[in-house]
């Protein structure tokens, strides 16, 4: 005896009842890596499309650079360039999952009908705020972790099928922390750079000062040793921070000061308030949200749901499925201020 209900009554009853529900509480919350990532939202379709490690992992290729231009005299042939190969920042692209199964039994119930459509509300809602929680969650740890100089293997995972040669776990492409005090010149040169600004940078005037000048100045080369232009344009801060980073970029003057002079660093960037960031009320980020610097983000964004019939067991499952890859493409630009190494 098979089913007595079919898949697409089970479809239509959570395209009709249930998806709007979900959609709406996923996008309720703020996707918070929007405002401090390179964020890539598109179908699965697309994104198989345009990647070809999709959905496994994204590889970031890199350049050092090209040579400085050099003057030359009319007539002159022009230097040639070489391109030489950098390092190759990649990621593992998740998949997150969650269903729900309903038995032969389930629609065997009087008013079964309004009962499992009663359910699929209650889940589609459920799925709806922890979908869009756990991606939040995920990539505030970026921020968070970001900073151990060990490496946090569960949060940067870059690793995946067919690209796992020569790869770690836990740190970035340069085997490093995303925020360190020794991160490697590319080329091999043997000059280092600093953004890591440790644990005794609360925020103020100066240490915010100072932080911009390390990713606009001092850490402004590109892999070859070239000056690049980087101009950091957020703040990234936990809530209970919130009013030291509003008095700082939002006031005319310096707060409580007895000459009340001019705020020199109001309104030089964004601020940009996380939920999410928990793991010290303390700590703070700034960066520049320059294409291809920091952060590189590709999601498929709210759940795709899929409805599966099981004639073994007379079960019908409803599945809601996601896809989320994160990594650091270029750790410059970006500064990690009052917060441990370890």
């Amino acid at each position: 005896m098979g089913l007595s209900v079919s898949v697409s009554q089970v479809e239509d009853l959570f395209v009709n009842k249930g998806y709007p529900v979900m959609l709406e509480r996923y996008n309720a919350t703020p996707f918070y890596a929007d405002s401090f990532a390179d964020v890539e939202t598109a179908s699965y379709e697309s994104l198989a499309e345009k990647y070809g490690d999709f959905p496994n992992g994204y590889t970031h290729g890199a350049v050092l650079g090209m040579d400085q231009p050099r003057e030359i005299e009319h007539g002159q042939e022009a230097p040639a360039d070489t391109l030489v190969d950098g390092y190759n920042p990649q990621f593992k692209v998740r998949k997150f999952a969650r269903s729900i199964t309903f038995t032969e039994e389930d629609f065997s119930k009087r008013n079964a009908m309004a009962q499992i459509t009663d359910t699929l509300g209650m889940v589609s809602e459920s799925w709806g705020n922890t979908f869009i929680a756990w991606e939040n969650a995920l990539l505030a740890d970026y921020l968070q972790k970001g900073t151990l100089s060990a490496g946090h293997p569960a949060t940067f995972k870059n690793r995946y099928q067919g690209r796992s040669a020569n790869v770690t776990d836990g740190l970035i492409y340069d085997g490093k922390a995303w925020f360190a005090d020794d991160h490697p010149q590319d080329d091999g040169s043997g000059a280092s750079y600093d953004n890591l600004m440790g644990t005794s940078n609360a925020l103020s005037t100066t240490t915010l000062q100072d932080a911009v000048i390390r990713a606009s100045v001092t850490n402004a080369f590109d892999g070859r040793g070239n000056r690049i232009v980087i101009m950091p344009d957020v703040l990234i801060v936990p809530p209970g921070l919130q009013w030291t980073a509003k008095g700082l970029l939002e006031s005319d003057r310096v707060a409580e000061t007895a000459n009340n002079g001019i705020n020199t660093v109001r309104g030089i960037m964004q601020l940009v308030v996380n939920p999410f960031l928990t793991d010290n009320a303390a700590a703070w980020w700034i960066g520049s949200r320059q294409p291809g610097l920091g952060l590189k983000v590709i999601r498929t964004g709210a759940p795709r749901v899929r409805v599966i019939a099981n004639q073994t067991d007379m079960t019908i499952q409803v599945q809601a499925v996601s896809y989320l890859g994160a990594g650091v493409v270029n750790w410059r630009g970006w500064v990690s201020a009052n917060k441990a190494a370890s």
